[in-house]
């Protein structure tokens, strides 16, 4: 039976998975909101009818991922944060598209996402918002998401960088946690476990959706925003403890 994987790390802040396009500038200039008939067109026809459809089937059959309790997200009504573990590259976006449907969904992501060449008119069909690398351009970064969290699921990965095949959560700030305060809307929790399949060393992937969790709005803000991320992240190392397989081992390498 072949091994699993050994990825050694220092910290659980470290950055396992690199991109290697140049980073495109985010800032006070960026349009998050594409508007004409091409944008249109992108957003509600080819994304709605196509992209999403083809983004459902590949999470049940492609990445053999499975939703409990996805029927909280599809009955809540409005805006919403959906906080998830960050696994997997596609498959974190694919599981991101496809858990809220018929809902669309919008997706905070790192920079890289829109820097690839020829494809950001795409990528932000697709619902991504990519954050300011300048500071100036923070407070349309912020526009937009509260414009996005009034009607649409908006979906954050706290943990920020990418651990392929991780089975542990790893510690996050209360940073993201101002956008449910801020909008006043609820956080749903989606975590992804991992376990043995019968023919592949590939796991099965079972999502467990939680929630809603309501900010409470009668303490003040940095105070609702702490407690808001710890219900998610108490909740989210609960369910990855149902993980059964492990893909690729993580170990800490010891301190030269």
């Amino acid at each position: 039976m072949k091994k699993s994987r050994v990825v050694r790390y220092r910290s659980e802040s470290d950055e396992i998975f690199t991109s290697s396009v140049k980073t495109k500038t985010v800032d006070k200039n960026f349009v998050y909101v594409r508007k004409g008939p091409w944008n249109w067109f992108l957003r509600h026809v080819f994304v709605r009818f196509l992209v999403m459809p083809f983004a459902k089937f590949w999470v049940r059959f492609g990445f053999h991922s499975k939703f409990v309790n996805r029927k909280l997200l599809k009955k809540h009504k409005g805006g919403c944060f959906i906080y998830s573990n960050h696994t997997q590259a596609v498959p974190d976006a694919f599981r991101a598209a496809a858990a809220p449907l018929p809902n669309q969904s919008y997706i905070i992501v790192h920079a890289d996402n829109v820097s690839f060449p020829g494809i950001q008119p795409l990528m932000m069909a697709l619902g991504t918002i990519p954050i300011p690398t300048e500071t100036n351009g923070m407070i349309n970064f912020m526009r937009t998401v509260e414009l996005r969290a009034k009607d649409h699921p908006v979906v954050v990965f706290p943990e920020r960088h990418i651990w392929p095949y991780y089975t542990k959560i790893r510690p996050f700030s209360d940073v993201s946690f101002r956008y449910p305060v801020r909008c006043g809307v609820p956080a749903f929790v989606m975590t992804t476990t991992f376990h043995k399949r019968r023919f592949s060393q590939k796991p099965r992937e079972v999502v467990y959706v939680d929630g809603p969790f309501y900010p409470d709005l009668s303490v003040p803000a940095k105070e609702s925003q702490e407690d808001l991320c710890r219900r998610v992240y108490d909740t989210m190392c609960e369910r990855a403890r149902l993980s059964t397989y492990e893909y690729v081992r993580y170990e800490k390498a010891a301190e030269e």
